[in-house]
Formats: C-alpha cells, structure tokens, sequence
C-alpha cells in the first residue's frame, strides 16, 4: 500500500473529510489533495500533515523532498540552498529605496 492510499484509507475508516485535516493542520485543501495524489511538500508540513493522518516518521518522509528524507540515498538538505558570504551583500543607501517607493506608487515631490 502506498503512503497516498493509506492517507486516504485513514481519512475513510476515521469518517474524517479532508476540509477537516485541512483545517486542523492549517494548509489549504490543494496541498492535501497533491500530496494524496503522490506530490511532496516542505519537511515541517510533512511532519504536521503526517501526524494528523496517523502516520509514522518513515512514512511522513515519503511527504517531503527526496533530498530531505534522512533514510534515503540522495538525502542532502542543503543541496538547494545557495552559498551567499554575507559580506557580498550590498544594501542600497535608504536614500535609494525611497526613490524607489515614491517612483513606484508614482508619488512625485
């Protein structure tokens, strides 16, 4: 059985609609209905989601990323995430980003 199947068969023999999970795990219908169609979501509403369908920790993996499942082969969670040397950031003058505002909501001095 897969995890999508024993999502859907916990939410039938508990007599619970999936509006119902929705708004107990704070997420929208959509994201339910992806992830009971086989789509993945991030780590910590796996783990939310997971739990509200009574599922254990190695299932609630199968909900997230292959990169972030710390059982699988491929688990990597930083592989994603971009390399940025705080130094190299540069923070325009406030000067700069009121101009930027005022020229946007077309306010003219």
């Amino acid at each position: 059985m897969t995890i999508q199947e024993k999502m859907i068969e916990y939410r039938t023999t508990h007599n619970i609609n999936i509006e119902d999970i929705a708004k107990n795990c704070h997420v929208s219908l959509k994201l339910l209905n992806i992830l009971e169609s086989g789509g993945v979501t991030h780590p910590k509403l796996a783990k939310v989601i997971g739990k509200a369908y009574g599922l254990d920790d190695l299932e609630i993996e199968e909900l997230m990323p292959i990169n972030y499942r710390e059982h699988g082969p491929e688990y990597n969670p930083d592989k994603y995430k971009e390399q940025i040397d705080p130094r190299d950031m540069k923070i325009p003058p406030r000067r700069d980003i009121l101009d930027i505002y005022f020229k946007e909501k077309h306010y003219h001095a």
